[in-house]
């Protein structure tokens, strides 16, 4: 306590109860104890200033919004694919895996990235020159549709020669003789026999319809031609004449096409590239 001129105490702004209250200094404390008359502490008051952790920093919303979205590019044809790889892809961190049942390949750029595991895809297109070929499979048509159809994409039969076979189809005449047989004894024929017979005619002359026929056509976008064999069976539904077109190993060649691409994307780009899937799980925790 400071004193006046005239001997008289006068408060010191630095010892004052607002000075107190309100300047404690950090990491410090001010106690106030109250006293009885008889000079005894009666209650304690502790004024106590402590330095708090910062709070941490909320990002701008600005800059979520602004950030760029993950690639997940479709691919076509197996060239743009692996020339994009080896520009864009870790060489240490991409993983590259066909899948030959989906006719996909599914690349990860970089999977040592902790932000994002970016994925970029290759899907095998079935070629626009096959597609119509694979429609024709496994189903019955008629002669003359057959016929028509084999003049439109006359250009992909090698074997036999495309318009040939479709006039030799346009022209197919079915025949029917009906017989009734009737006998006794042990080796006796009974019954009614219907023999048909079906050929093509060419100028007047009977003509063997071919049981098979060979296109080349490549079966997916970017892939080469492909010689593929079409079996023919020509018989009769009622009264009109149907072709049946199967091939029997078409799946098989489609799937060595597939593995030809996958196996030009390794050499194209030296990366990791097989067979499988991508997938990925949550991390198991113990707690």
């Amino acid at each position: 306590m400071m004193h006046d001129e005239d001997g008289n105490r006068v408060a010191d702004s630095m010892s004052t109860i607002e000075h107190l209250l309100r300047n404690v200094p950090e990491g410090n404390e001010t106690v106030f104890d109250l006293l009885d008359q008889g000079g005894a502490s009666v209650k304690t008051i502790e004024v106590k200033r402590r330095k708090l952790q910062p709070e941490p920093p909320i990002p701008p919303v600005e800059a979520e919004l602004a950030r760029a979205q993950a690639r997940s590019h479709i691919f076509n044809d197996i060239g743009t694919f692996a020339g994009y790889l080896k520009r864009e892809a870790s060489p240490s961190g991409a993983t590259i895996l066909a899948d030959v049942s989906s006719r996909l390949i599914t690349a990860v750029l970089d999977e040592n990235d902790d932000t994002d595991n970016e994925q970029v895809t290759m899907r095998a297109i079935e070629h626009p020159l096959f597609s119509p070929w694979g429609s024709l499979l496994e189903r019955a048509v008629g002669v003359i549709e057959f016929s028509l159809f084999c003049m439109k994409y006359r250009r992909a039969i090698i074997e036999p020669e495309g318009r040939e076979l479709a006039l030799t189809f346009s022209q197919v005449k079915m025949s029917k003789a009906v017989s009734v047989h009737s006998g006794v004894g042990k080796k006796s024929l009974n019954g009614v026999l219907v023999d048909i017979e079906i050929a093509g005619e060419r100028k007047g002359m009977v003509v063997e319809l071919p049981e098979t026929i060979i296109i080349d056509v490549p079966l997916f976008v970017g892939s080469p031609s492909q010689r593929i064999e079409i079996d023919l069976l020509v018989t009769n539904k009622g009264d009109d004449v149907v072709v049946y077109c199967t091939a029997a190993d078409v799946e098989a060649q489609r799937i060595f096409a597939f593995e030809q691409m996958v196996s030009d994307l390794a050499v194209a780009t030296g990366m990791l590239v097989g067979l499988g899937s991508i997938s990925h799980r949550g991390w198991n925790t113990v707690r």
